[in-house]
């Protein structure tokens, strides 16, 4: 039930909270390092 009303109160008024993460997100890598990285891994 948490997670339900986390995603409400993203969703709530336009969605407004979920947007600005979006906007102010700066990921630690660009998607073509990470696929370099992730081809490293030995599992």
């Amino acid at each position: 039930m948490p997670m339900l009303m986390a995603i409400i109160d993203l969703l709530a008024d336009g969605a407004k909270e979920a947007l600005t993460i979006k906007e102010e997100f700066e990921a630690p890598m660009t998607k073509e390092q990470y696929l370099k990285e992730w081809g490293k891994l030995n599992i």
